[in-house]
């Protein structure tokens, strides 16, 4: 009998405590000759990335590519909870076939689809389901940058296909890569020589809860790009390792001359939701850090490194898993003793010579540092237009969180936030959206009435001049959030009643952090007049979640609002949040809420849900076993 899993195949197995990864293997080839990759990139390397001898993915509308795809997975645990056996394979093999939709100079829209079919015996994967068609845009350095799902098609299986495709990722041009995954931000290192391209995959940047601490992460991706429009061929292997856990995959792709054909529902993009249903963004507080006996003694401690052991010292600490908590420490001590140390310690990372999975423990390092050398560094990488774009964001929000920047950066992210807009492309959007959030993560860090002006004015210059389904705009919708600033509440009116179903969803997000006594009255009567269940699932998500960061109860009005909806409600995920919101109300403890609770755990009991398994730090122990009588 084929099981319903959250497997990825090439890409990740999503827990919902973690992420486990299931990886694929092939059938061997003949090896072609590739430019090697592992370890640190030589001083030329970094200087000046070598090129492939193709520089731009050029798609026409009607084009169509054909790939032959083989995938074979294996997966070996000894985890509780997977739901799998603890022994697993798939054997496929399969075509994913593609056609351009629609093309600009920028980028191109691409309908897809995978067909896969065991080889031998009947695999656990549930490939007539995974057959569902998505969309996809690919931009001109080749990368991968948006999925939309079919509508029919169960967001599971939308989100397989997804980690299937990104196993895919590479891009034309740079040496280093973040690679987009469904376990979070993956670390990998990319070289070229003529037609042939390498990517190294060296672990993941973790954002999950629950990931095992032990976890290796290591793979290797060759493509070989031939004429064009995308890539001739691709070989992508990885190993994932745990104490308890071992995945190993593989995925080959190679085109052929197949014949393409979709029907015109297919081509319909009307029949598609935009959405990246794989990443996961860390949250971000200000923490103001008094200078304690405890900063000293990790001072005296580290004082007599040299740079090549505090770095070693701060690679072991990656090495060995652990909380963050647990690893910029001693290196922030490191630089507030030896300030000069910084921009070598900066240029060392700029060489490759600290793992790629270190990065963001690096920024947050010199983000905790207290001196003045540590913010002149970060400001100069922000503002470095060749400076690789993901180091560009995480200088933007280790400056923001720090306390010895005002006003003054306000302004200046403000004034990224117009430049990047002006531009009109796909990695000037990127950066006019993080810049944003940046921005209003700074605003609602910090009680300063010229940052939350300047964030205002920026914020609502984007949604007057972008248009309704823009990614500027629906990125300032979640900057509004950020702010918790009642005042911009009238901006984001016009965006709650669009016609269009992810702009509203967007939209939603501005209440992210907004204070709940002031917007449940608003919340009610979205609630109520709103009609689309995707909306209505961002919604009751977001609500749940605002209430739970702002410390704030839900209203009697909003908790009866939620019941009146719940059965009628058929998304299990849900209904989950909306009996969250219910049991985290202001009202929580009065008789008829408590009575509503052990009458909907009765019903998703009757219907067999997992939502049951929800009320368990619910209800009490009496009204638990009045649910099971």
């Amino acid at each position: 009998m084929k099981t319903r899993i959250g497997m990825v195949v090439g890409g990740a197995l999503l827990l919902g405590s973690g992420a486990a990864v299931l990886a694929l293997r092939g059938p061997s080839e003949a090896p072609r000759e590739t430019p090697e990759v592992g370890g640190a990139p030589s001083a030329a390397q970094a200087a000046a990335p070598l090129q492939a001898s193709r520089v731009a993915c050029r798609f026409e509308p009607g084009q169509t590519l054909s790939y032959a795809a083989g995938l074979e997975a294996e997966l070996h645990h000894e985890t509780p909870g997977l739901n799998l056996p603890a022994h697993a394979k798939a054997d496929l093999t399969g075509r994913l076939e593609l056609e351009v939709l629609s093309s600009t100079e920028e980028a191109a829209t691409l309908v897809a689809k995978v067909t896969l079919a065991p080889k031998a015996t009947q695999s656990f994967f549930d490939v007539k389901a995974f057959r569902a068609p998505f969309l996809v845009t690919i931009d001109r350095a080749c990368q991968l940058q948006a999925f939309a799902r079919w509508k029919p098609a169960a967001e599971q299986v939308a989100r397989t296909q997804q980690a299937l495709l990104w196993d895919a990722q590479f891009r034309l041009g740079v040496r280093e890569l973040g690679v987009k995954d469904s376990s979070g931000i993956a670390a990998a290192t990319q070289a070229s020589k003529g037609d042939l391209l390498q990517r190294s995959l060296d672990g993941y940047r973790s954002t999950w809860p629950g990931e095992p601490a032990d976890l290796k992460v290591e793979g290797r991706m060759t493509v070989d790009l031939g004429p064009g429009p995308w890539f001739e061929s691709l070989d992508s292997s990885r190993a994932q390792l745990a104490t308890k856990l071992s995945n190993r995959s593989r995925l080959l792709l190679k085109r052929d001359a197949a014949e393409v054909a979709f029907a015109p529902a297919e081509r319909d993009q009307g029949n598609y939701v935009w959405g990246d249903l794989l990443t996961r963004q860390p949250k971000l507080e200000l923490v103001a850090r008094p200078f304690t006996r405890f900063d000293r003694e990790r001072q005296e401690r580290v004082a007599p490194l040299t740079l090549p052991q505090a770095l070693d010292a701060f690679v072991a600490k990656q090495s060995a898993g652990g909380g963050t908590m647990d690893k910029w420490p001693d290196l922030s001590a490191y630089f507030e003793v030896h300030p000069d140390a910084i921009k070598p310690a900066y240029s060392k990372y700029l060489k490759g010579e600290l793992p790629p999975s270190s990065a963001g423990d690096f920024f947050l390092a010199l983000g905790k540092t207290r001196n003045d050398e540590a913010r002149e560094l970060l400001l100069a990488i922000k503002r470095d237009d060749g400076a690789v774009m993901m180091d560009q964001v995480r200088a933007m929000f280790a400056l923001v969180t720090r306390t010895d920047v005002g006003p003054g950066l306000a302004q200046e992210l403000a004034a990224d936030v117009h430049r990047h807009v002006a531009r009109g492309n796909h990695d000037s959007d990127f950066l006019a959206g993080e810049s944003m959030l940046a921005l209003s993560t700074m605003s609602g860090l910090r009680n300063d009435t010229d940052v939350a002006h300047t964030t205002r004015e920026a914020l609502t210059s984007v949604l007057s001049s972008q248009g309704e389904t823009t990614h500027p705009t629906h990125v300032a919708l979640h900057a509004i959030g950020n702010t918790g600033d009642l005042t911009l509440l009238p901006v984001a009116d016009r965006f709650l009643a669009s016609a269009d179903i992810d702009t509203r969803k967007a939209a939603v997000h501005v209440f992210s952090r907004m204070p709940p006594a002031a917007t449940d009255a608003t919340e009610v009567e979205l609630l109520k007049r709103e009609t689309s269940p995707f909306v209505k699932k961002e919604m009751y998500r977001v609500f749940q979640q605002q209430h739970v960061d702002m410390q704030q109860g839900a209203s009697k009005e909003l908790v009866d609002q939620t019941l009146s909806e719940l059965r009628s409600t058929k998304s299990a995920y849900t209904r989950r949040n909306m009996v969250f919101l219910i049991a985290q109300s202001a009202v929580k403890d009065e008789p008829e809420t408590r009575k509503a609770l052990v009458e909907h755990a009765r019903w998703e009991r009757a219907k067999g849900t997992q939502v049951l398994n929800q009320f368990g730090t619910i209800l009490t122990r009496e009204e638990r076993l009045e649910v099971f009588r």
